[in-house]
């Protein structure tokens, strides 16, 4: 049937290696990874960015109300200085940058084809603008009893539902009120997420809300 040059996903894999307590990000789009340890006796800030320092694709978070740190995945999108530079510098490159609805897109001139992500699996029609299907991977990392590992799609992670700041604050609120209950933790995330769609985006352009929480204790999910 031939190849299908449009349509794409994007993906997110949380490596984690339990009897080290250690593990890894590997980014593909505008999906993103939140991590976020429970400690407030500082612990969590040397356990967790030892091996930090300066990654591209991790960046530090701490909340003011609980004390929570961590870090949070950046976005492949054209808010993403590093992938606005990695494009334009791209010497084959063809490409228009279009700001439409709050959004910036990334266009191919040629055939007017538009995404948002500047990476992800497919969208083979916008690989001569610089999209790609290169990941990027982090250095590992240890993690301490008790994190928070949330990765979600951008429906979750949505600048015009969310400033990042808000929704690290609100993530951090909820471990304090449920603690290691990961059931209501994704109930929360979800309902409060939607209930700021329909407030903020009027029942229009409500994008897909996928979410994957589990807490460094043990293996339990929610999906």
């Amino acid at each position: 049937q031939g190849i299908k040059y449009t349509g794409g996903c994007t993906c997110m894999c949380f490596i984690y290696h339990i009897p080290s307590r250690r593990g890894r990000v590997v980014s593909l789009g505008d999906s993103r990874l939140l991590v976020l340890s429970k400690s407030n006796d500082g612990e969590g800030i040397e356990t967790l960015l030892s091996t930090h320092s300066v990654e591209d694709l991790l960046e530090p978070v701490v909340t003011k109300e609980n004390g929570h740190w961590g870090f949070i995945t950046k976005t492949h999108t054209l808010q993403n200085e590093n992938e606005t530079y990695r494009i334009k510098g791209g010497k084959e490159n063809k490409f228009e940058i279009r700001e439409a609805r709050g959004n910036l897109y990334l266009v191919n001139p040629d055939t007017f084809h538009h995404v948002e992500p500047t990476r992800g699996m497919g969208d083979f029609i916008m690989r001569a603008a610089g999209f790609t299907s290169e990941p990027e991977i982090s250095a590992t990392f240890s993690i301490k009893t008790s994190t928070l590992i949330l990765a979600a799609s951008d429906g979750i992670f949505d600048l015009k539902v969310w400033q990042e700041n808000d929704f690290i604050e609100f993530v951090s609120h909820l471990l304090q009120e449920h603690g290691e209950d990961t059931s209501k933790l994704a109930e929360a995330v979800y309902r409060e997420t939607l209930e700021k769609a329909y407030s903020v985006l009027h029942y229009t352009l409500i994008d897909d809300m996928s979410m994957f929480i589990c807490l460094s204790t043990g293996v339990k999910t929610d999906i």
